[in-house]
């Protein structure tokens, strides 16, 4: 991550003496969040503040002045218990995928044995590889593995680190902090590859941009990489580009595992893919 940049943060403010629950869970190591409770004082918090709002995804970075990079996560998880008024920063986070043969040569990272943190990267290892081959994709020193072959940090990194050892071939899901001008890229690729939402697509409105701004169709962007000659896995309907199906295997639904905030379902619309817009 460039240092010239810094990264895309959030800061909330929250007051606990009602007695109130912050209404999160969050892995213990990383302090990634992995959900919200729409009655808690985050959910309260996002209804007012549509532009700083917290999603799933995002990462605890510090607690009231104490910071999980310096003090460790189990610091920040103790000032999150005993304090009644909270300031909390938040990094917004990137997942994406990654599928290596450790048959072919040593996987050749260095990770935090806790976290699961990329510390370090091999040059003659698969990573680096992979790397060389999809810049776009790279795996950079500070990345955090969030799940091998199924089995989730979430749960132990223990599991994580017996599923990388051996030579096989390893789906892996990563997660990184973002910088504010990667966060502006992302949202600026909105014009390059996006979905529209349909009616069913699953996805939760703002409620409060919704009371005060006429209905719009809510669009993200998938990125993938197919250079590996792989298949999207989507059924699509030819005239109107509406996702029929999307199929367990395949582009869409390794995207959908590791980014669960902006799937893609059944009834979603494809509405412009590298710069092409099907209205124009």
């Amino acid at each position: 991550v460039s240092s010239q940049f810094p990264r895309a943060t959030n800061v909330m403010w929250v007051d606990r003496s009602s007695g109130a629950k912050l209404g999160i869970t969050y892995e213990p190591a990383s302090l990634e969040i992995s959900s919200i409770n729409p009655e808690g004082l985050v959910a309260s918090w996002n209804a007012s503040h549509p532009e700083a709002i917290v999603r799933p995804g995002d990462r605890i970075l510090e607690v009231n002045g104490k910071s999980s990079e310096k003090l460790g996560a189990a610091a920040v998880q103790a000032e999150i218990n005993k304090s009644q008024m909270l300031g909390i920063s938040f990094a917004r986070t990137l997942n994406w995928h990654m599928r290596l043969d450790t048959r072919s040569g040593r996987l050749g990272l260095r990770l935090d044995p806790d976290s699961l943190q990329v510390r370090a990267i091999d040059e003659q290892g698969m990573v680096a590889k992979w790397n060389s081959s999809r810049p776009s994709f790279a795996v950079r020193v500070g990345d955090r593995i969030k799940e091998v072959n199924g089995v989730r940090a979430a749960d132990g990194a223990a599991g994580v680190h017996s599923e990388l050892r051996g030579e096989k071939v390893l789906d892996v899901t990563l997660a990184r902090d973002v910088t504010s001008a990667e966060e502006a890229l992302f949202f600026a690729q909105q014009q390059t590859a996006s979905v529209m939402k349909g009616e069913s697509g699953g996805e939760a409105t703002n409620q409060t941009s919704a009371a005060t701004a006429p209905p719009t169709a809510n669009t993200f962007v998938v990125l993938v990489d197919a250079t590996n000659v792989g298949k999207l896995g989507l059924n699509i309907e030819p005239g109107t580009l509406a996702v029929n199906s999307v199929k367990d295997t395949g582009l869409i639904a390794a995207w959908n595992h590791a980014n669960p905030e902006s799937q893609v379902h059944p009834n979603d619309q494809i509405v412009a893919v590298n710069g092409r817009h099907i209205t124009t």
